[in-house]
């Protein structure tokens, strides 16, 4: 028997072949786990948020206060989330501290300023149904008024 260069060549260039093959397709089934196990957790947390914030409205007996926990509690998620991004990209631009400080001062400035933003956003929200109230209420009046 005869051993030739030709067909060993043929075999890596087709393992290459299936190793790039099993390589993109192990890449892909990972993308998607990771998007199914974050969609789960965002899943989790809106229902924590909006669970608890139903709690404290029939705590307190008041709608309003429930909605300030929804908005609290939901701007403390989006604020942390968006500093944690923002101060591990600056510590990567601009190294000043270790990366476990980056992402503690990330989560501490995000929940100070998403509280600040959640009672802005529900004051804005606050007065919005109310101009919203007064501006059909007189719609309303001034129909009744055509009617009669």
């Amino acid at each position: 028997m005869i051993y030739t260069f030709n067909d060993e060549e043929n075999f890596l260039i087709s393992l290459m072949i299936m190793g790039a093959i099993f390589s993109i397709i192990a890449f892909i089934v990972v993308i998607v786990f990771t998007v199914l196990i974050l969609g789960i957790l965002f899943i989790l947390a809106a229902v924590g948020a909006i669970s608890s914030s139903i709690l404290v409205g029939f705590h307190q007996k008041s709608l309003s206060a429930g909605f300030k926990t929804l908005f609290i509690i939901g701007c403390s998620f989006l604020t942390i989330v968006a500093s944690l991004i923002f101060f591990i990209l600056s510590n990567q631009i601009w190294p000043w501290t270790s990366n476990l400080i980056a992402i503690i001062s990330g989560v501490i400035f995000g929940i100070g300023s998403g509280w600040i933003f959640g009672i802005l956003i529900f004051k804005a929200f606050i007065a919005t149904v109310k101009y919203i109230k007064v501006r059909f209420a007189t719609t309303k009046e001034i129909e009744t008024k055509e009617i009669l």
